[in-house]
């Protein structure tokens, strides 16, 4: 499944993780995010997390529940005013008992 979602046009064509800025940073091929579940690059990122080309991310650690009951782990806020309609962003979590305390961009 994992492949053919790879290989969709749409993949190809607007989830290539460029002109990606993750908190100010513009995100490259060699970029990569440390987890404690492993290391994911620019492009398995921009994957799992939905982020379409010529997005802004933002990244924040939530300790605790959040007012709507999300609970803690690494939340990602997807900015993206052609694809996502304006004025609304995307939160995308990954549960803090998968994941470490923070996620690090590395460059």
């Amino acid at each position: 499944m994992h492949q053919v979602l790879l290989a969709h046009e749409i993949t190809q064509t607007y989830l290539t993780g460029t002109r990606v800025r993750f908190d100010g940073v513009e995100l490259g091929p060699t970029n990569s995010f440390d987890f404690s579940f492993g290391t994911l690059s620019t492009l398995e990122f921009v994957h799992l997390f939905s982020v379409f080309d010529g997005s802004r991310v933002h990244g924040q650690a939530e300790r605790r529940p959040g007012r709507d009951d999300a609970p803690p782990g690494m939340y990602f806020t997807v900015i993206n005013a052609k694809v996502i309609q304006a004025g609304h962003k995307n939160r995308l979590a990954a549960r803090q008992h998968v994941l470490a305390q923070t996620a690090h961009l590395y460059r």
